[in-house]
């Protein structure tokens, strides 16, 4: 009885779209959903995003979309890169899915999904469903760990690590996974984020492709299926309207770019100001590196072009103001 009770329970929380984490959590798996709320360029839409993880290095992520229009193409965005690309059928619905372990049409989970937006973005640059993905749990790092079959990327506190015999990594996460080493170059996509916020709806975005996935995890990159840099295959179609958001989190006022719908869903007001250095929100500015993309921009820097100054990536941002905060 007490068992049928429990299931129950998950699968009532599940359909809710919840993070629904088994005991013991990414050693003994963990399933991730979340539901894509539609913007006002597409307001039938629906969608939802999950991820589904066997370890903390090997699972699944997938998008679905429906009630968009029919056999059109989409920008898949996470994190302001894109990562790949939806087309519907004749009745507007559509599926990608990324894998570790590559099959069929699924293509490789290079990058981790949690604690990043995500978008379906249309060719003119309309966000029609997005969403911000839950992130996992705070403090944690990507540990590497001998095992008997070598060495295994999890998730560990920095203490934790050390006291399981593992090493600490550079990198922000196991996708990709910065434990293995590989011989083979990647197409690695990196996100500059200089401008004293988080600017995830339409960075400066750079490519290399004579890197291997372990040094673009370690750079805290993402690996996307492509076959080279030209042309550059990580930077999404723009959205057509920014806005700078003031976003309450715990007890501070973030800057942050948003497309309008998006910093309504988020709970933030628009700002009038084109610029979050200095904050305009009454809050501490967000530190370059809130999404570990602070090691990226040395890197960046190494290929002279693909590395942005403050004003690329404010330069972005106007003309916002004419949209006057909606659609």
């Amino acid at each position: 009885m007490i068992k049928r009770t429990e299931s129950a329970m998950w699968v009532a929380l599940a359909i809710a779209g919840l993070v629904v984490c088994a005991p013991g959590a990414a050693d003994a798996g963990e399933r991730v959903k979340q539901k894509l709320s539609p913007t006002s360029f597409a307001p039938k839409a629906r969608g939802n995003a999950k991820l589904s993880l066997k370890s903390d290095a090997k699972g699944v992520f997938s998008i679905v979309a429906r009630r968009l229009a029919a056999s059109a193409g989409y920008d898949v965005v996470v994190g302001g890169i894109k990562v790949g690309a939806i087309t519907t059928n004749g009745h507007g619905a559509g599926k990608i899915a990324f894998g570790t372990t590559k099959r069929g049409t699924r293509g490789f989970l290079g990058f981790d999904p949690r604690g990043r937006s995500l978008a379906v973005r249309d060719h003119d640059g309309h966000d029609v469903l997005d969403c911000d993905m839950p992130d996992h749990d705070a403090g944690e790092v990507a540990c590497c760990v001998p095992d008997d079959d070598g060495v295994e990327c999890k998730h560990r506190t920095p203490e934790d690590c050390t006291a399981d015999g593992g090493t600490v990594s550079s990198a922000s996460g196991c996708f990709p996974d910065p434990c293995t080493p590989q011989t083979a170059t990647v197409v690695c996509c990196t996100v500059d984020s200089t401008c004293g916020a988080f600017v995830d709806d339409d960075p400066q975005v750079g490519c290399r492709d004579d890197v291997t996935a372990e040094r673009c995890a370690m750079k805290g990159g993402t690996v996307v299926d492509a076959p080279s840099c030209e042309p550059n295959p990580c930077a999404p179609v723009p959205p057509v309207a920014l806005v700078t958001c003031c976003v309450p989190d715990d007890e501070e006022v973030e800057c942050e770019f948003r497309t309008p719908d998006l910093c309504a869903a988020k709970g933030g007001t628009v700002s009038t100001a084109t610029t979050c250095d200095p904050n305009p929100c009454g809050g501490a500015a967000m530190s370059a590196d809130h999404n570990g993309d602070d090691d990226e921009q040395g890197d960046d820097n190494d290929q002279g072009e693909d590395g942005g100054s403050s004003d690329d990536c404010h330069h972005h941002h106007h003309g916002d103001d004419s949209h006057g905060g909606g659609d």
